[in-house]
């Protein structure tokens, strides 16, 4: 919202669900937003009649599309038909659905965080428990459903943005703009961990299957093989949902910390950030998170996806557990090569991920949208690394 304002005057139409409302219902800070509303929202179900003047959802859309398709339209149509906008950006896609596909005669930009059609399909391959993965309507293959989805966004948007190159590519459409995920700038200093125990980090939400995979291939897997090297090596798993993780509490070396009040210092005591992901779609914010802290990252190649990560200067990339290993070996071992690697990693957060250069391409995408045809303008945007 920063970056828009920066493109002119900007209204804020919150789309919640009623057990959210109560959080955050006043105006952020410092953006100095002209107009701001909340309205909620309940999933309405596949089989409910569309609102009065409303039509019913597209045929085989998901069911997170389907279920709260047009909940928010009579509010959208009420907040967009008292004043003129040149552009509508809705943020994720799910806030377009609600709008009844925004058929309110604004240019619009969609933000497609992340494409679940590729997410599902890694997880169906890498034998992820189907009932977090399927959704609620086993009428249709989710996979199909997502892909379809955003493709019927694409065709109704001026443009649709993606957090990297390689999802550029992948939805295909010419009217596909890259805005990266970033991190904010952390000023350098001097690391403190140096002297203490060798630590591996790995950060995330377990109560999300991708995650908990993760952490136990990291744990039960590539700890052990670690210490062959660097005998008292250990794991620190942190965020939410650990109690998934209980059985890991016994592992020798292995700290399952679960949420915690600083990850900054959690961060500042780590030697190295393992990201061993074999299913994830977007980009990992943990993984700037990592750049923006000094902390080296060793990941996998779809943990790194998406994010212009050079192996061997702004981290590593592996995904085979010895070389994965060796390589968080080689960090834990060796001071010089983590603040070489952690300098490169910074570099590219500040050149490639920091809030000031997306704030820009926001702004551009958003004046492109505003004053082109739907597609015009996308190749004139340019690529983004990775």
């Amino acid at each position: 919202m920063k970056a828009l304002r920066e493109a002119g005057e900007v209204d804020f139409l919150h789309v919640r669900r009623p057990s959210a409302l109560r959080r955050q219902t006043r105006q952020p800070d410092g953006i100095g937003l002209r107009r701001v509303a909340h309205t909620p929202v309940d999933a309405v179900g596949r089989d409910a009649r569309p609102a009065p003047g409303s039509c019913a959802a597209p045929a085989g859309l998901p069911i997170e599309a389907t279920a709260i398709w047009n909940a928010a339209a009579p509010a959208a149509a009420d907040f967009a038909g008292r004043l003129s906008y040149d552009v509508a950006w809705y943020c994720p896609e799910t806030a377009w659905f609600a709008a009844g596909g925004a058929d309110l005669a604004i240019p619009a930009v969609v933000d497609i965080d992340n494409l679940y059609e590729v997410l599902l399909e890694r997880w169906r391959a890498a034998g992820g428990p189907e009932e977090e993965a399927a959704g609620e309507d086993g009428a249709t293959d989710p996979i199909v459903a997502w892909r379809r989805c955003h493709e019927f966004v694409a065709e109704r948007a001026r443009y649709v943005t993606v957090c990297s190159e390689l999802d550029r590519r992948r939805l295909g459409a010419r009217n596909v703009a890259v805005v990266p995920n970033g991190y904010r700038e952390i000023p350098p200093r001097a690391r403190t961990a140096a002297g203490e125990r060798p630590t591996i980090i790995y950060q995330g939400s377990f109560a999300y299957w991708p995650n908990e995979d993760a952490a136990r291939l990291l744990a039960e897997v590539l700890l052990p093989l670690v210490r062959e090297r660097v005998r008292d090596a250990t794991v620190a798993l942190i965020g939410h949902g650990a109690e998934r993780l209980d059985d890991l509490r016994s592992l020798r070396g292995v700290e399952v910390a679960g949420d915690v009040a600083d990850m900054a210092a959690y961060l500042e005591r780590s030697h190295v950030c393992a990201v061993p992901l074999r299913v994830g779609g977007g980009t990992r914010i943990k993984i700037l998170e990592a750049f923006a802290h000094g902390v080296p990252v060793v990941s996998s190649s779809i943990g790194a996806e998406g994010i212009a990560l050079r192996d061997g200067v702004h981290g590593y990339i592996a995904d085979d557990p010895a070389t994965f290993a060796a390589r968080a070996a080689d960090l834990l071992a060796d001071a010089g090569l983590r603040r070489a690697i952690a300098s490169s990693a910074r570099a590219l957060l500040l050149g490639c991920y920091s809030w000031e250069s997306i704030k820009r391409r926001i702004v551009d995408v958003a004046r492109a949208a505003a004053s082109g045809e739907p597609g015009a303008g996308a190749v004139a945007l340019g690529r983004w690394p990775g």
